[in-house]
């Protein structure tokens, strides 16, 4: 696995308090990107999870109880979560594969922009 050099904005030494409003913009823009990039690689795997049916490696009976219980998450966000992984990239079932629904919207997500 690689990961990209991107870092959280940071305050500098005497806190948020002190930095320009423009770069508190800035880093509020930035921080919203970064968050993005995550949920697109959580999406990503959480969809080839699904593929694999890794849920069932772990003795789960399916992606969202994996989630709830590994990740901390409500059952609600958890299925959320899964929905949205099986929208925006392809998944699998023995054979069948089953297209994302929304696949430059993926796109957009890895790069920040949604």
């Amino acid at each position: 696995m690689t990961s990209a050099n991107t870092s959280l904005p940071a305050p500098g030494p005497l806190g948020w308090w002190q930095v320009p409003d423009a770069d508190l913009a800035a880093a509020l823009r930035s921080a919203e990107v970064l968050r993005n990039q995550v949920e697109a690689t959580e999406a990503a795997v959480l969809a080839e999870m699904h593929s694999r049916g890794v849920f069932a490696t772990y003795g789960y009976s399916s992606l969202v109880t994996l989630q709830r219980d590994l990740l901390r998450v409500s059952t609600a966000e958890a299925k959320k979560r899964a929905q949205r992984a099986q929208r925006l990239h392809s998944t699998r079932e023995g054979t069948h594969e089953k297209a994302a629904v929304a696949p430059l919207t993926a796109e957009a997500a890895a790069d920040g922009a949604l």
